[in-house]
């Protein structure tokens, strides 16, 4: 019987030692689950934040574009009032150039050769030819 209490007793130990070492890896493991726990945590605050940022994004590029059109709306129509105000320029200045012309035919009897005096119409002053000439 002696044999059999040693060999109990022996069991026993064992049994307890096994108990320790599951008991040990136990809090191991209950330590490492608090760490995924609080990871799962911050994960969450993180993925509202994210998701917060996300709609945040959305409504400024919503916003962005209302903008943007509105811009090219008013641009769209300043350039359109700056290429009539291009065309009216243009038409002006070629009928400065046609007066100028005119003026310059009417105010000269004659083109004169080279060397010779320009005649002139009603008394039309020599100079202010030259200046026409000269401005065009």
């Amino acid at each position: 019987m002696e044999t059999m209490d040693l060999t109990g007793l022996i069991m026993d130990g064992v049994l307890v030692i096994l108990l320790v070492a599951v008991l040990y890896a136990c809090i191991r493991v209950n330590g490492r689950l608090g760490v995924i726990r609080a990871g799962q945590t911050e994960l969450a605050d993180l993925v509202d934040r994210l998701e917060s940022a996300t709609s945040k994004a959305k409504e400024a590029i919503s916003e962005l574009r209302r903008e943007s059109s509105d811009v090219g709306d008013t641009l769209g129509s300043t350039v359109r009032k700056a290429r009539a105000l291009s065309d009216e320029l243009t038409l002006i200045t070629e009928a400065g150039d046609n007066l100028a012309n005119r003026l310059e035919q009417g105010l000269t009897a004659k083109v004169a050769a080279p060397g010779e005096k320009v005649t002139s119409i009603h008394g039309a002053r020599p100079d202010l030819l030259k200046a026409l000439k000269e401005a065009r």
